[in-house]
């Protein structure tokens, strides 16, 4: 399936999560990712990591905080990675 359009979803599903917050979400998503496995377990995974860099990334007082969220293609693998 389409990770890389399963990513984009998810984001777009927390992104008002991660504002509410006081934090921004941001993700770099290049072009078709496609990978095997199942869409519905993935896509909670993603989310799941997502969600826990929104709850423990909450900025320091006056401070702007972000969600990174990046996908990239390493040789035949995919890498997904959250960082706050």
């Amino acid at each position: 399936f389409a990770f890389s359009a399963r990513l984009a979803d998810v984001g777009g599903l927390k992104e008002p999560v991660a504002e509410e917050a006081g934090l921004s979400l941001a993700a770099e998503i290049p072009g078709p990712m496609e990978i095997t496995g199942n869409r519905q377990l993935v896509g909670q995974a993603a989310a799941n990591l997502i969600d826990n860099a929104i709850k423990y990334g909450v900025p320091a007082r006056g401070a702007a905080g972000k969600v990174a969220v990046r996908l990239e293609g390493a040789g035949p693998s995919v890498v997904l990675s959250v960082s706050d």
